[in-house]
């Protein structure tokens, strides 16, 4: 762990899950999930930050704080000092190789170029899920008179928020 997670008071650990194979962020190929945890010092609370890469995306999953048993309680200055895209960055780059030389951690990408790479995914725009599309394209299957209407009355959307997820849809290749 790098910058960041310097500026964290307690122990701090990555661990990627393996079990889940690897993923990849445009030229890099990285743990396609890991778990970074910090164990607070004396009473400060712990926290354990879950990421995945999902659709090319590497996306913060989970976030918990939890005060120690005897320790003290969470305090909004505890959920301040974590950047999560700073994190994320700082421990997929640790994990990070060159997919196009292959075979894990041989081909060691330029970490600035890495870095780079990775955070550009983290905090890429997200828009809806492959989820989100799939039932915008059954609800305009199942609705052939106002399919509009029914996208937007299902999932509580405004009318060009329901034809931006249909032309997505669409561009997925769900319609």
């Amino acid at each position: 762990m790098g910058r960041t997670a310097d500026m964290l008071k307690g122990h701090i650990t990555d661990e990627p899950d393996w079990s889940k194979g690897l993923a990849q962020l445009g030229n890099l190929a990285v743990p396609a999930a890991l778990t970074i945890t910090l164990r607070g010092v004396l009473d400060e609370p712990d926290c354990v930050i879950k990421y995945e890469v999902r659709d090319g995306r590497a996306d913060c999953v989970s976030f918990t704080v939890t005060a120690k048993p005897n320790g003290r309680g969470l305090l909004t200055s505890d959920l301040r000092m974590f950047t999560l895209d700073g994190l994320g960055e700082e421990a997929f780059t640790d994990y990070a190789y060159d997919a196009a030389v292959g075979g894990e951690q041989q081909g060691l990408p330029d970490e600035r170029a890495a870095r780079r790479t990775i955070s550009d995914s983290l905090r890429a725009s997200r828009g809806p899920s492959l989820a989100v599309l799939e039932e915008v394209a059954r609800l305009y299957r199942e609705n052939p008179k106002r399919p509009v209407v029914a996208v937007e009355t299902a999932l509580g959307i405004s009318r060009s928020t329901a034809h931006r997820r249909i032309r997505e849809a669409r561009a997925k290749g769900l319609l």
